[in-house]
């Protein structure tokens, strides 16, 4: 059988100007979660396909840092299918294990990379440090050593940022000895010697032994070329050698890119001490970069666009715009590019309340596509949110989109913390978080789940034999809560043994008549039955028999994922059912080859 998940429509409703919080998530549009009993800290973010967010960074039990990660649905609370409570925590080495970088697979997994310590007690060095994971949550054993690489690059190095090529690679940027330090590893983990040999490159960025570079941004063009941002120097003043953006291009076989800046490196001084701290490519090649400028005893974030070739790009306000939220400091912490051409900006700014005491916000600016402040976000082009009231250390680290929503995420008193913010204000009926349809004999279960209908009437299932014209075979009522999970089956008695694939889609109706239309989601009926589950009816225990199994997940009635596991593929898997309550349950199971079977489970 093949499914085809469509997930892939978001539509809002609201009248909120762009910039406000969206009180559809979390508490008033924000989340802390406390994982560790001393400091735990956010360093990056992700979001897959279905609309959950993972956030990734450290937690601290007292004397340790370890590798962490939280799951969250789409309304802000904790993913329970993520390790059963949304939580995971990994010890990668003794020490300061620390997340600073993560990617989603297309298959679902999810790789982070950062630094783990080398020693552990007095003077000690770091090393790169990458771990897979499971879309539940688990190592993936896979990936190098049941789940987890360690690279070490000169005497110390830490991993900065992560990216993930079309054919599965993953290339991962830091810093070592003072060096730009790039990594490629195979989809298992080991390392990849068509990357300059060895898988490893590193490249000085500055023109003075003295000052360091280093990447802290990573991202890789449509060509597969490879640019890495961070901070290097080319001038100097009466103090020495200061900091500069710096940049450079890589070809697929980690080789500098001559056509970028004639040598494949670019530095920009915009007269102080400045380094690069994040990235992003625009659809035309122009590249976006963010980061910090130390000038005049304060801090200022800068964001400056270049062309495909690496000279400045004049037409965005000169080549950089100055974002300032505060009287003080502000620090940048990463970029995001709109579908539409604006640019934004997350950062941190520090201001002192009335009695003289500090406190850290969350702020984003927008920026049109020639480098204005865009008027119509926020309060003239800018927005800062307290996480933690009436005072907090709130340090955002990332920023995401999703179709209508701007995550930040960081961390809020030594706690994991996001914010969702509405992109733009427009009017639509209702979010379509996904739409799946699976085969189980003869019947075809089509499920869907919506994260907010605001005026929305009802659901019209559709289903075609050719893809093209589709008839109405049954109706649902719209339940109008923020979130809501709706299923529909579909009899094929009749016609399963004459039609070899068989399509179907959702027709959405709000109040007012207007209509949208979801993707389309094929299924085969002729599916291939590698695996037999038993007991069925079963009780406190199901038992699957096959080869090659990957994967299985169980869905209520009402098509809520109640439970999913990974397999190393033994000839026979056994899943615990003793916490389900009786009824009627499908099962799905996916083998190595990505073939999915799905069958009927009564629990009793």
């Amino acid at each position: 059988m093949i499914i085809q998940v469509i997930a892939l429509v978001l539509l809002q409703y609201t009248y909120a100007q762009p910039g406000s919080l969206d009180p559809t998530f979390g508490i008033g549009g924000k989340v802390m979660t406390a994982i560790g009993t001393t400091s735990d800290q956010v360093f990056a973010m992700d979001i897959q396909s279905d609309g959950k967010i993972v956030v990734s960074g450290s937690s601290d039990k007292g004397n340790n840092k370890d590798f962490a990660l939280v799951r969250y649905n789409y309304d802000g609370s904790l993913d329970v299918s993520f390790d059963g409570d949304g939580i995971v925590t990994t010890p990668i080495g003794l020490f300061n294990d620390i997340i600073y970088a993560i990617k989603i697979q297309s298959d679902g997994k999810i790789v982070v990379a950062g630094s783990v310590a080398n020693g552990n007690t007095g003077t000690y060095t770091f090393s790169f440090a990458l771990a897979r994971y499971n879309s539940d949550g688990s190592l993936d054993n896979s990936f190098g050593s049941k789940g987890k690489v360690i690279t070490a690059i000169g005497s110390t190095s830490s991993a900065r940022a992560i990216g993930i090529q079309e054919d599965g690679k993953i290339v991962v940027a830091g810093s070592s000895m003072g060096n730009f330090a790039l990594v490629r590893y195979n989809s298992d983990g080991t390392l990849d010697v068509t990357f300059d040999n060895d898988g490893i490159v590193t490249t000085s960025l500055s023109a003075y032994a003295v000052v360091s570079s280093g990447a802290n941004a990573l991202a890789i063009q449509k060509d597969g070329r490879i640019i890495a941002a961070g901070d290097g120097s080319f001038i100097t003043n009466n103090y020495g050698p200061l900091g500069d953006f710096a940049m450079a291009r890589y070809n697929t076989d980690g080789s500098l890119d001559s056509s970028f800046n004639h040598n494949g490196k670019v530095l920009t001084d915009f007269m102080g001490e400045e380094g690069a701290t994040a990235i992003a490519l625009q659809d035309d090649g122009k590249i976006i970069l963010g980061g910090n400028r130390y000038y005049g005893h304060r801090n200022d974030c800068i964001v400056a666009r270049y062309n495909a070739n690496g000279s400045s790009d004049s037409t965005f306000h000169g080549g950089a715009a100055f974002p300032s939220f505060g009287p003080t400091s502000d620090y940048t912490t990463g970029v995001a590019v709109q579908s539409d051409g604006k640019v934004l900006l997350s950062g941190v700014t520090f201001h002192r309340d009335s009695i003289g005491l500090g406190d850290y916000d969350f702020a984003i600016a927008r920026y049109t596509v020639n480098g204005q402040p865009d008027a119509t976000f926020g309060n003239g082009g800018r927005v800062i949110t307290a996480i933690s009231t009436p005072r907090g250390n709130d340090q955002p680290t990332a920023i995401k989109l999703y179709y209508n929503r701007i995550y930040l995420a960081g961390y809020s008193n030594s706690r994991f913390s996001i914010a969702a913010y509405q992109k733009d204000a427009v009017v639509l009926p209702l979010t379509l978080l996904n739409f799946s349809a699976d085969l189980s004999n003869l019947f075809v279960l089509c499920r869907w789940q919506t994260a907010r209908e605001i005026n929305t009437s009802h659901f019209i299932v559709q289903r075609s034999y050719d893809g093209i014209s589709f008839e109405k075979i049954g109706r649902v009522q719209a339940e109008g809560n923020i979130s809501n999970v709706y299923h529909f089956t579909d009899d094929l008695a009749s016609v399963i043994n004459q039609r070899s694939t068989i399509y179907y889609r959702l027709e959405m109706i709000d109040k007012d008549g207007t209509a949208s239309y979801s993707s389309v989601a094929s299924v085969k009926t002729t599916q291939k039955s590698s695996f037999t589950i038993f007991p069925n009816p079963a009780h406190t225990f199901v038992r699957v028999k096959g080869n090659g199994l990957q994967q299985i997940a169980v869905f209520d009635e009402h098509g809520k994922l109640v439970l999913i596991k990974n397999f190393p593929g033994n000839d026979s898997n056994t899943i615990n059912t003793a916490h389900l309550p009786n009824g009627v349950y499908i099962v799905r199971l996916k083998d190595k080859q990505e073939n999915v079977q799905t069958e009927k489970l009564i629990i009793k």
